[in-house]
């Protein structure tokens, strides 16, 4: 009798989740060759969104200056980081795409939305550039794009405009002035490698 209250127990209980190889963790992507998962070179899976919904940084960290604060606010509805700056000249921030491993991201984009709340709205004066995996290696730039504030823009580029593409850990982005003063906040969300 004892046996079968244990076994109605450990059924009524369950043993957990049971995950079988390439099947998602926890709602991400799958592992391995699983249907939707874009792998990194020993087989894990990349991070290729970074949409800061569950008010979580997803591993954006800042990298320069020291002393930035990365913050996830809300705009337009969602969650997205905020880069908070009284005198903008370059700030930049860091996400991770293979924890161990690389990325061959020769075919993929790199986008995100972007936008300059504070400073002047004439005209293109501040930019966005991305490098992979930082501006202090050879070839990593991807590219520079200009925007102008208070317009949301989508900032997009493939891959491949790096020589690195082939092996990518994670991927810098650097904001920063034409010479136009600004002092305010720069929204970063979606950002996506696909």
């Amino acid at each position: 009798m004892t046996h079968y209250r244990l076994l109605g127990l450990f059924v009524m209980v369950g043993c957990g989740q049971v995950m079988q190889p390439n099947q998602p963790v926890d709602g991400g992507e799958s592992p391995g060759d699983g249907p939707s998962c874009t792998t990194c070179s020993d087989d894990s899976c990349a991070q290729i969104v970074w949409n800061f919904d569950d008010a979580d940084f997803d591993g954006a960290t800042a990298r320069a200056p020291s002393d930035l604060q990365l913050a996830i606010r809300d705009f337009n509805g969602s969650p997205a980081l905020a880069l908070d700056t009284t005198a903008l000249t370059e700030v930049s921030f860091t996400v991770p795409v293979c924890g161990s491993g690389v990325l061959d991201g020769r075919t993929l984009t790199l986008s995100a939305n972007v936008f300059f709340d504070g400073g002047t709205d004439t005209g293109v004066q501040y930019y966005v550039q991305a490098t992979m995996p930082d501006p202090d290696t050879t070839g990593s730039l991807l590219t520079q794009t200009g925007m102008a504030g208070h317009t949301l823009t989508t900032f997009s580029v493939p891959l491949n405009m790096s020589s690195l593409s082939d092996g990518t850990t994670s991927v810098t982005f650097q904001v920063g002035t034409f010479g136009a003063a600004f002092s305010g906040t720069i929204y970063f969300d979606d950002i996506e490698l696909d």
